[in-house]
């Protein structure tokens, strides 16, 4: 017969428990490609995965931008969209002003040339209830978003900001629609 002195049932049971409490915890969080979307009341999260040491300029509302993207859907991890796929084709467009996603135009911020971040937009910051069925996103999509800042032209010298006539704060009503 074999008996077990109480602490190590103690230091086993323990052992036991903290292997168990690390295996939910890993069934709970939630990480791209594994078959769920994040809530959509959930917050965007941001992330900087490389910014330069000199950064004169950084990117601020009603600045004309130029910018390589990819897009993954966070679900199952298919990309649905890259400028690479367009002949390298950077994206351009006035942040801000609802030209694009609320992700973008949000995530997109104080943001240095040559700057690269990578943005997960919950579905409320991105396709929302309707998602983009043409780019094969289905309603509610939490979407991945990787972007490289070229260029930046300061609102304050953005001709088609002034030609437009916006002022400081986004249009009431702004309702941006995907380019298809």
């Amino acid at each position: 017969m074999i008996h077990h002195h109480p602490r190590h049932t103690t230091t086993m049971g323990a052992c036991l428990f903290l292997l168990l409490l690390i295996f939910l915890c890993n069934l709970v969080e939630s990480k791209p490609g594994q078959g769920y979307d994040l809530a959509p009341d959930e917050k965007m999260r941001v992330g900087v995965k490389y910014r330069p040491d000199h950064c004169p300029l950084k990117t601020k509302q009603g600045d004309y931008l130029t910018m390589r993207f990819t897009g993954w859907r966070y679900k199952d991890g298919k990309k649905f969209d890259s400028t690479d796929d367009h002949d390298d084709e950077p994206i351009e467009f006035t942040l801000g002003r609802g030209q694009v996603m609320p992700g973008w135009d949000t995530g997109l911020m104080n943001m240095c040339i040559r700057e690269r971040r990578k943005l997960y937009l919950p579905a409320n910051m991105a396709y929302g209830d309707r998602g983009f069925p043409e780019k094969d996103i289905h309603p509610g999509a939490t979407l991945i978003f990787e972007f490289e800042l070229l260029s930046i032209l300061p609102a304050e010298s953005n001709r088609f900001e002034y030609e437009a006539g916006f002022r400081e704060g986004s249009p009431e009503g702004s309702d941006w629609a995907p380019e298809l």
